[in-house]
């Protein structure tokens, strides 16, 4: 699928509860980076080829270009590397990103990586499950711990959507 038309359809969605070009190009970003784990790259291969994405993506496009300054601590830095005390963990877009890619690239497996964005406090609900995403994506399925699967409230429709997603993003 071509990049503008993944975009549209994550706009779409996106749209549906949070509509501004903010939160647009943080969904756009989530699902960039997704695509680029299930490609097989490293974590930091694939924050680096994401950013490129993204800025080259959204620089002709005013009424994006300017909101991606507001990224700008992911898009010009390496996030992994700010101090636990400059992640700010409440539900505002840009935060809820760096804060779940910085619980992600710093911890070696699943359970780690949302009990560390969790651990951060506030939005816990927000972080854990935006760090899970990408920590189910790049650990897999297994890793989850048993336990916490087998609280879940449906987890055979979530197991059913999850399949869809993921073969949506690997056509």
């Amino acid at each position: 699928m071509e990049l503008e038309e993944r975009f549209k359809i994550v706009h779409e969605v996106s749209s549906i509860t949070h509509a501004h070009p903010r939160a647009l190009i943080g969904c756009d970003y989530y699902v960039q980076y997704g695509i680029e784990l299930l490609n097989g790259k490293s974590k930091e291969e694939a924050y680096f080829l994401t950013n490129e994405i993204i800025k080259k993506f959204f620089e002709d496009k005013p009424e994006f270009r300017e909101e991606l300054k507001n990224y700008h601590r992911i898009l010009e830095g390496k996030v992994w590397n700010l101090d636990e005390k400059d992640i700010i963990s409440h539900g505002y877009v840009v935060y809820t990103l760096e804060g779940a890619l910085w619980s992600f690239i710093n911890e070696d497996n699943f359970k780690d990586a949302v009990l560390r964005a969790v651990n951060l406090g506030h939005d816990t609900d927000t972080f854990g499950a935006v760090t899970g995403g990408l920590a189910g994506l790049y650990y897999g399925y297994e890793s989850i711990p048993g336990e916490w699967l087998n609280a879940l409230a449906k987890k055979e429709e979530m197991e059913n959507l999850l399949e869809k997603f993921y073969r949506f993003l690997t056509k």
